[in-house]
C-alpha cells in the first residue's frame, strides 16, 4: 500500500485558509481535502516565499502550487501580453494537465483567464489569447521562447514563476532556456520549484535565481515507487515480443493501463497487434500531432479505450485517474525512466501494478533500478499459450457480454447456439472476429487520417483561455 505520510488527507481546504472563490472549484472537482504537499506549501507559498519542493509523482503537487498562486491573483485584472504568473513544464501533456487543473480551480473566479502555450498547435490562437489578456500562462520552454522572440509575451512584470518537474527539464536539455526565461523576470518575483529529484545543477540554479528559499521535502526518488507492485515477466524465447506482451497483459488483466515502448515505430506495431487481439487501445508518440495525442488521451481518460500504447512522451505529465497498471515491452536505457513510468499508477494513495518484459539485455537496467531506487522486483514465469488463450477468451466474452447489454439479441440467440454447437462453429466465430477487427482497424485508420489532415490548425487545443465559458 502507498505511504500514509505521503498521501493522507487531514482537515479541509477551508481550514487551510483557501479563499472561498477557489473553494468553489475544489468542490466542483470533488477534492476531499489537502494532501501533505498541499498543506506544507500553502502557508509559505501564499505568503510569497520562494520554495524548493521535493515530492513524489502523484502526491498532489499540481494542486499544491496552483492554489497559492491563484490566491495571490484573485483581484488581478487581465493584461494583454503580460501574465502575472508563468508555470513552466517540460512536456505538452504536463502543460495540458496543469491547464485542466487551473480551469477547474478557477471555476468560481470571475473574468479569470489561463492560457496554455505549447508546441504541436497553431500560433495564431495563442497570440489571440495573449492579446485578449491573461492572468496565468502555462507553457513549455521551447514554445515560450518562440513567442518571446516574436514579441508576443512580456515577462517584465510577471511576479510568479513555477518550475514543474524541474529535474525533467534539466534531463531534456531545457535548462539553459529556463534560466534565460527567468532572467526576463523582474527582481521582485516569487519562484516555486517542484521536482522529484534535485540534481546539483538545479540546486545551484535555485541559489542563483531564488532568495530566502524555504525547502519542503516530502521524499523524492526513493519514495516514488511506493504503492506499486513491481513484476518482471521472463520472456518465452519461442515467440516474439508482441506475443509475450499479450500473455503478460492477459495475465494482469487491467481495467485500464499504459503500455510503454522505447520506440515510436514499436508503438504502432504493438497497437495494431493488440487491436487484432480485441484490445481497444490508442497510440501516442512524438510523431503524432498534438490534437491526435490529446484525443487519444481523452478516449482513455473517459473509459472509451482500455489501453494507451506510448513512448516515454507519456511518462511525465499524464494523469489518468485510477490507472491500475503500467506495462513495458522492455526497460528504458535510463534507469530513472522506470520510476516515471511506474509513477503513472499507484497515485494519491492507490495501489497499482508495474510489469516489464525481462530480456537478457534488461538485466543491467534491472540491477541499476534496484540499487538506485530500492525497487523490489518479483520475477514470474511467462504463462504458456493455452493459459493465456483461456484468459483472453474470458476477457473477450466479458467485454462482449457487457457491450451487448440492452440490445435486442433474442432473435439471434437460437442461431448463435446452433453455430457454436456446429463442428464448423469455431471457424464461423473466428471469421466474425476477423471481420470485426478488420472494421475496427479501418475505422481507426480513417479517424487518424482525418485528424492528420486537420491537426495543428486553429481548431487545435492550446489556443488559450476559456473563451465562451466565461
Amino acid at each position: 500500500m502507498a505511504s500514509d505520510e505521503t498521501h493522507r488527507i487531514e482537515g479541509t481546504f477551508a481550514d487551510l485558509g483557501v479563499p472561498k472563490e477557489i473553494l468553489v472549484g475544489l468542490n466542483t472537482m470533488s477534492y476531499d481535502g489537502p494532501t501533505p504537499v498541499q498543506s506544507a506549501c500553502w502557508v509559505p507559498a501564499s505568503a510569497g516565499h520562494d520554495l524548493v519542493v521535493q515530492s513524489k509523482t502523484g502526491s498532489g503537487k499540481t494542486t499544491g502550487f496552483c492554489l497559492p498562486v491563484l490566491a495571490q491573483l484573485l483581484d488581478a485584472p487581465r493584461r494583454p501580453k503580460q501574465p502575472y504568473a508563468l508555470m513552466l513544464a517540460p512536456t505538452r501533456e504536463l502543460c495540458a494537465q496543469i491547464y485542466r487543473e487551473l480551469k477547474g480551480l478557477t471555476e468560481g473566479i470571475a473574468d479569470f483567464e489561463v492560457t496554455p502555450i505549447y508546441g504541436g498547435t497553431a500560433f495564431e490562437p495563442q497570440i489571440d489569447a495573449l492579446n485578449r489578456g491573461t492572468q496565468i500562462l502555462v507553457a513549455t520552454p521551447g514554445r515560450l521562447i518562440d513567442h518571446l522572440r516574436r514579441g508576443n509575451i512580456d515577462l517584465s512584470k510577471c511576479r510568479h514563476a513555477v518550475l514543474d518537474e524541474a529535474d525533467e527539464m534539466l534531463s531534456m536539455g531545457f535548462w539553459e532556456e529556463v534560466t534565460n526565461i527567468l532572467k526576463k523576470f523582474p527582481n521582485e518575483r516569487q519562484i516555486l520549484l517542484y521536482s522529484a529529484t534535485l540534481p546539483p545543477r538545479i540546486e545551484r540554479a535555485a541559489k542563483t535565481f531564488m532568495s530566502n528559499v524555504q525547502r519542503v521535502d516530502l521524499g523524492g526518488e526513493s519514495r516514488t515507487v511506493e504503492g506499486v507492485d513491481h513484476f518482471l515477466y521472463r520472456t518465452d524465447k519461442s515467440v516474439g515480443m508482441t506475443r509475450n506482451l499479450l500473455r503478460m497483459l492477459e495475465t494482469i488483466a487491467p481495467t485500464n493501463a499504459i503500455v510503454f515502448c522505447n520506440r515510436k515505430d514499436e508503438v504502432d506495431v504493438v497497437c495494431a497487434f493488440l487491436r487484432r487481439q480485441l484490445w481497444d487501445c490508442m497510440p501516442i508518440h512524438g510523431d503524432m500531432t498534438q490534437a491526435k495525442r490529446e484525443q487519444a488521451l481523452a478516449k482513455v481518460r473517459e473509459g472509451r479505450s482500455k489501453l494507451l500504447v506510448a513512448t516515454d512522451v507519456a511518462a511525465r505529465g499524464i494523469d489518468i485517474r485510477d490507472l491500475d497498471a503500467v506495462l513495458a515491452t522492455e526497460f528504458s536505457r535510463d534507469a530513472e525512466i522506470y520510476v516515471h513510468r511506474s509513477g503513472r499508477t499507484g497515485r494519491i494513495g492507490r495501489s497499482g501494478t508495474a510489469a516489464t518484459l525481462l530480456t537478457a539485455t534488461g538485466q543491467v537496467q534491472r540491477r541499476t533500478v534496484t540499487q538506485r531506487y530500492k525497487v523490489q522486483f518479483k520475477e514470474v514465469d511467462m504463462p504458456d499459450n493455452d493459459e493465456a488463450i483461456d484468459k483472453q477468451a474470458e476477457r473477450v466474452i466479458a467485454d462482449l457480454t457487457s457491450a451487448s447489454a440492452g440490445f435486442p439479441l433474442e432473435q439471434y440467440m437460437q442461431l448463435a447456439q446452433k453455430i457454436t454447437d456446429s463442428p464448423d462453429g469455431v471457424q464461423a466465430v473466428a471469421y466474425l472476429m476477423f471481420q470485426h477487427t478488420k472494421k475496427q482497424t479501418a475505422a481507426n485508420t480513417a479517424s487518424e487520417d482525418d485528424r492528420r489532415g486537420g491537426g495543428g490548425g486553429r481548431g487545435g487545443s492550446g489556443g488559450g483561455g476559456r473563451g465562451g465559458r466565461r
